[in-house]
C-alpha cells in the first residue's frame, strides 16, 4: 500500500508547478482525491487551502494533469473510488 501511494504522490508532485514569485512564500495545502479502478481522477478538491488562489489552483492543475494515475491494486480500488485519499503540497 505504501509503495502504491508513493508512486501516486511522485506522479502528481512531478506535475506540481508554481510561478517563481511564489517559490519563497512558504505556502502549503492539501487536496482530497478519488480515483476509479483504472486510475482516472473522478474527484479532486482543496481540503486545506494555502490561502493563495494561485497556489491552490496549481494543486488542482497538477492533479488534473496527472490523470490517469497508476492503476490501483485490486484491494485498494473500492477505497480509492469511495473514500479517496489526501495529499499534501508540497510533499
Amino acid at each position: 500500500m505504501d509503495r502504491y501511494f508513493g508512486q501516486v504522490q511522485q506522479h502528481i508532485q512531478s506535475r506540481f508547478q508554481i510561478p517563481s514569485f511564489l517559490n519563497n512564500a512558504s505556502l502549503s495545502g492539501q487536496a482530497d482525491i478519488k480515483i476509479d479502478r483504472r486510475g482516472f481522477v473522478i474527484f479532486r478538491a482543496i481540503f486545506k487551502s494555502s490561502g493563495n488562489n494561485i497556489f491552490d489552483n496549481a494543486i488542482l492543475t497538477a492533479i488534473d494533469n496527472s490523470s490517469p494515475l497508476p492503476e490501483p491494486p485490486p484491494r485498494l480500488q473500492g477505497r480509492l473510488e469511495n473514500s479517496g485519499f489526501r495529499l499534501g503540497f508540497p510533499e
